[in-house]
């Protein structure tokens, strides 16, 4: 009994640890672990200052526009480590379904990434400005 304890104890105090070098500071990456503590996503723009980006732009912040409305769907794009590459909705090359198929939650209401968060988006600087963190 005592070994079982002292092993449950290793699986516990290694799990802790786990967890505690994930980093959801303002400017980290944005991680899974970030979208359960419900912290905001924003666009790093003096890392990725343009559309399309080199790698995820995707960390722990406020956007400079509409942070509260547009939260969800910066965490949906975030935590599926999309939106930011060139044809991102066309192409399922980006991950195992169309990122056009994602959702999220604007004013109480489920809607496609596409039709609605970036139909206003037209261009690729908009794009970046409603996401760019403050």
């Amino acid at each position: 009994m005592k070994k079982i304890l002292i092993v449950l104890f290793g699986v516990l105090v290694f799990q802790g640890s786990v967890w505690a070098d994930a980093k959801c500071n303002a400017g980290d990456p944005y991680a899974q672990e970030c979208h359960a503590q419900g912290l905001s996503a924003c666009w790093d723009m003096t890392a990725h200052p343009s559309y399309p980006a080199q790698s995820n732009p995707w960390v722990v912040g406020e956007a400079v526009l509409q942070n509260d409305k547009m939260k969800d769907c910066r965490q949906v794009c975030a935590i599926n480590d999309t939106c930011w590459q060139e044809k991102w909705l066309d192409d399922a090359a980006y991950g195992d379904a169309l990122a056009g198929d994602l959702s999220c939650v604007v004013a109480g209401n489920q809607i496609k990434l596409h039709t609605l968060l970036f139909a206003d988006w037209n261009t690729a600087n908009y794009r970046i400005g409603k996401a760019a963190c403050k």
